[in-house]
C-alpha cells in the first residue's frame, strides 16, 4: 500500500491537502527554507484524530510562512515512518524548528488554543520588553495560563547568551523573555538574573507571584530550577509538563476537571481556587495539579472512571491509584472543599483502598464449568489456587472471543483435574505477565511456577485440537475440583 504524505498548503487563508510520496519525507524535513516544519500523524479515521485533524488544518493556515504535513498513519509505510520515531498513541506533532535537523516531540495540550500558542512561541525570536508596562500587561489577568520566564540583564552581560540558549531550547514548553531595561530591574529588585513569573491563574497569594534565580551558571542545573519553580505549589498537569513534575515527588495528587482556561478562564479559575483552598492545609511532599479531562482522556478511558465524571480527583504514588468520584465531591454544581480535604487526609492516614480496574464480583461464580474472575478477586483467587489454571482473556466487543468461549467451556469439561478461567481483559486489572498484546488471549499458569505462566500462540484462528494440545502438553497436576 502506497504511503502518503499530506503537505498543507495556504490557499484563501484556509490549509487544503496535496499529495506527495514518501520519497519526499526526508527532503521535507532537511530542506533549508528557514522555515518549522510541523509533522502531524494522524488518521481521520481514528477517534481523536478527526477533530484534531481539522484543528491542525486551521492552525497550519494562520502560521503561512511554516511548514506543515499530515502522515497518515493507517498506511503501513505511514506506521513504520511513526514506529521509527517510537510514537505510540495518536495524534502526535514532531516540530522540526527553523534551518534545525533534530525534532522536538509536541507533548502538550491539544485544545487548538494551545497549541497554536505553542506553534507561535516556536516561530518568533524571544520577545524584549522595553518597559515594566508590556511585561505587567502580559500578566494582567489573573485568568491568565501562561506565566513567563524573564531574563533581566544589563547591556553586555556574559550570562544573557547562557539564558538565550536554555530560552532557545525550551521555548516549546514555557513562554520566555528578556529585558535589559533598568525600571524593570529596579521595580523586580534584580539584575543580572531571572525572574520566573508565574501563572497568574495558579498563584493565590502575591508571595507566590516571582521565583528569583541569580546564580547563572550551568545551563542545566538553571533549566532544571526554572521548571521546577514555574508552577509553584500547584502546577498545571498536562502531557507537556508531566515529565518534569513527576521528578519533584513520587505521589501525584491532581484534580481531572472539565476546564479550559483560555476559553472559561473563570470556571477554570474557580476551580483552581477552590482546589487550592483544600490543599493549602497539606505540608506534605506531594506534587498538587490540575489537569484538562480532555488531555488525559485516553488514561481516563483507559482506567474506565470518566463515564459520568466531569472532576476526578486522583492520587497516584506510582504505586496505586486513589480516585475520588465526581458525585462524592460535588453537590449542587459545587465543589465541597471538605470532601477533597478529608480524602487527601485518609490517603495521608493509610485508611484508603486503592482503585482497582475492575468489574463487580459475580454472583455466580463458575458457568459452564469455567471460573469469572476480575481484577477484584484475580490476585487472590490464582495466589490460592492448588491447581494448574487455564485462563480465557476476552472482551466483551471481541468476535473472536465468542468464538473461542464454548470450545474453552468444552476443554474445561474435558480437564477437571484443571481450574478454567475467564476475565475481560479491557474491563479489568491483569497481573503483571497476564497482559497479552492481543485479544483473545489464552494463558497456561503452574500451580508450580506461576511466576512464568505459558501463552498459547497462535497465527489467525484459533482450532479446537490446537488449544487441546496445549492445555495436555503443559498440564501437570491431575485431581478433581
Amino acid at each position: 500500500m502506497e504511503f502518503l504524505l499530506f503537505l498543507f498548503s495556504v490557499t484563501l487563508g484556509l490549509a487544503k491537502f496535496s499529495h506527495i510520496g514518501a520519497a519526499d519525507l526526508e527532503e521535507f524535513i532537511y530542506q533549508k527554507s528557514g522555515k518549522g516544519r510541523f509533522i502531524s500523524f494522524c488518521s481521520s479515521s481514528l477517534h481523536p484524530c478527526m477533530v484534531f485533524q481539522d484543528q491542525f488544518s486551521k492552525i497550519a493556515s494562520k502560521l503561512p510562512d511554516q511548514e506543515f504535513a499530515l502522515v497518515d498513519i493507517m498506511n503501513e509505510e505511514g506506521a513504520q515512518i511513526a514506529a521509527n520515531y517510537q510514537l505510540e498513541g495518536y495524534p502526535h506533532i514532531i516540530i522540526y524548528p527553523a534551518n534545525a535537523e533534530k525534532y522536538i516531540i509536541y507533548t502538550g495540550s491539544f485544545e487548538p488554543a494551545e497549541i497554536e500558542a505553542t506553534f507561535m512561541r516556536m516561530t518568533e525570536n524571544i520577545p524584549i520588553f522595553e518597559n515594566f508596562a508590556d511585561f505587567n500587561s502580559s500578566l494582567s489577568t489573573k485568568c491568565s495560563t501562561d506565566g513567563i520566564v524573564l531574563g533581566v540583564f544589563p547591556k553586555r552581560s556574559p550570562k544573557f547568551k547562557l539564558f538565550m540558549e536554555i530560552a532557545n531550547a525550551s521555548k516549546h514548553f514555557l513562554p520566555f523573555a528578556y529585558t535589559f531595561s533598568e525600571e524593570i530591574a529596579k521595580i523586580l529588585n534584580i539584575n543580572d538574573g531571572i525572574v520566573v513569573a508565574r501563572p497568574p491563574m495558579l498563584v493565590l497569594n502575591e508571595e507566590e507571584r516571582y521565583f528569583y534565580i541569580k546564580n547563572i551558571e550551568n545551563i542545566d542545573k538553571v533549566a532544571d530550577t526554572i521548571f521546577d519553580n514555574f508552577f509553584g505549589k500547584l502546577s498545571w498537569l498536562n502531557p507537556n509538563t508531566e515529565p518534569i513534575l513527576t521528578k519533584k515527588a513520587d505521589t501525584i495528587v491532581c484534580l481531572y476537571a472539565e476546564i479550559s482556561p483560555r476559553t472559561n478562564p473563570s470556571g477554570t479559575r474557580y476551580v483552581i481556587s477552590r482546589f487550592s483552598r483544600a490543599i493549602s492545609n497539606f505540608n506534605q511532599k506531594f506534587t498538587y495539579a490540575v489537569a484538562k479531562r480532555n488531555d488525559y482522556t485516553w488514561l481516563l478511558d483507559e482506567i474506565k472512571v470518566f463515564k459520568n465524571n466531569k472532576h476526578l480527583l486522583m492520587i497516584d504514588d506510582m504505586k496505586n491509584m486513589y480516585i475520588l468520584n465526581e458525585s462524592e465531591m460535588v453537590k449542587n454544581g459545587s465543589l465541597q472543599v471538605e470532601k477533597i480535604t478529608e480524602f487527601i487526609q485518609k490517603y495521608i492516614d493509610g485508611t484508603l483502598e486503592p482503585f482497582v480496574l475492575s468489574e463487580e464480583i459475580p454472583d455466580k461464580e463458575v458457568e459452564k464449568g469455567v471460573y469469572k474472575y476480575v481484577g477484584k478477586n484475580i490476585y487472590e483467587k490464582l495466589e490460592n489456587a492448588k491447581k494448574d489454571i487455564a485462563l480465557f482473556v476476552y472482551s466483551l466487543d471481541c468476535e473472536d472471543c465468542e468464538k473461542v468461549l464454548p470450545m474453552f467451556e468444552k476443554l474445561a469439561e474435558l480437564n477437571s483435574e484443571i481450574i478454567f478461567a475467564k476475565i475481560e481483559g479491557t474491563l479489568n486489572r491483569l497481573p503483571e505477565g497476564l497482559q497479552p498484546d492481543s485479544i483473545p488471549a489464552i494463558f497456561y499458569i503452574s500451580h508450580n511456577d506461576k511466576a512464568n505462566p505459558l501463552i498459547f500462540e497462535y497465527d489467525e484462528d484459533i482450532s479446537f485440537s490446537e488449544l487441546h494440545k496445549f492445555i495436555k502438553n503443559n498440564r501437570n497436576q491431575k485431581s478433581d475440583l
